[in-house]
């Protein structure tokens, strides 16, 4: 009997399609963010804040949408490049193209989907490297303190993990600013290579050999977020706005920003954070974070 094999276009056009749908994929799974106050009014704080930036912001505009009204060519165009009003989504091993976005102007985010795939250390490993600092400190937002000046206080690694694994009754903690000593970075090298960092480091140097080279990499600091179920994290601005990223590890996290992104918008974030989410021109835009996927 004689086998039957696809045609190579086929298998190629088949994967192409389940890549594009993987990219265009921006709308969340369920989720709630009606999580219990326990009549503590830190937390019906952070609660109401939710609300009211729920009810400003959306999905992703994808550009693709609305096709009927372009030429074929333009419909190809659009799907081969799969980008949104509001967001880029490049998919892992698409290195081309994640380089490409790196290297225009910043205008908008970027979000590299990934497939989950890392030979960085898990979260297990994370969690098993602090439990051998159990009496060391490190600093913890908890919403559930009404003073916001008060929210941020040191705790010790010990009272940390008897946080984990948390439910839907925990308390919400992000423990914060724990530094990675893995000796290993868990930022993609193309990213690392377009910080403005690594390229002044890099420019001016004679010697590509080691020999007469008296070059030094500038090795960026990583940072670990540990959040319990249902905590939120406050509006605001990292390093002015830029030279800033996020990697999940495990877990979910619903991401917001705003959907007009300027100079005045970063000044009103600096000035006003988490106060007035509804004043913001255009509203926000939120997307679903995932294991693998940075931003």
């Amino acid at each position: 009997m004689a086998e039957k094999r696809r045609p190579k276009s086929v298998k190629h056009s088949k994967e192409s399609r389940r890549r594009l749908n993987h990219e265009i994929k921006s709308e969340p799974g369920p989720y709630d963010i009606d999580f219990p106050t326990f009549n503590n009014p830190g937390v019906k704080e952070i609660h109401e804040f939710m609300q009211t930036l729920e009810k400003h912001s959306t999905y992703p505009q994808k550009i693709a949408a609305g096709l009927e009204s372009f030429s074929k060519l333009e419909i190809l165009h659009r799907l081969l490049d799969p980008t949104t009003d509001d967001i880029i989504t490049v998919s892992t091993g698409d290195k081309d193209r994640l380089g490409a976005r790196l290297q225009e102007r910043f205008e908008k985010p970027i979000l590299y989907r990934a497939d989950g795939s890392s030979d960085c250390p898990d979260i297990k490993d994370l969690l098993k490297q602090l439990s051998e600092k159990g009496n060391k400190n490190l600093h913890v937002y908890d919403c559930s303190i009404t003073d916001p000046s008060r929210r941020t206080y040191p705790t010790t690694v010990e009272k940390a993990l008897q946080c984990f694994p948390s439910n839907p009754e925990s308390r919400s903690l992000n423990f914060l600013d724990i530094e990675n000593r893995f000796g290993v970075l868990y930022c993609p090298w193309l990213v690392s290579n377009h910080d403005i960092r690594t390229k002044i480091s890099t420019h001016n140097f004679e010697e590509a050999g080691k020999v007469g080279s008296n070059w030094k990499l500038d090795k960026s600091s990583e940072f670990f977020l540990l959040s319990t179920r249902n905590a939120v994290s406050s509006i605001h601005v990292d390093n002015g706005g830029q030279l800033t990223w996020i990697k999940i590890l495990k877990g979910r996290k619903i991401w917001y920003f705003p959907r007009c992104l300027g100079i005045g918008t970063l000044r009103l974030l600096a000035e006003t954070g988490s106060q007035y989410p509804e004043y913001y021109r255009g509203g926000w835009v939120k997307v679903e974070l995932c294991v693998g996927d940075v931003l």
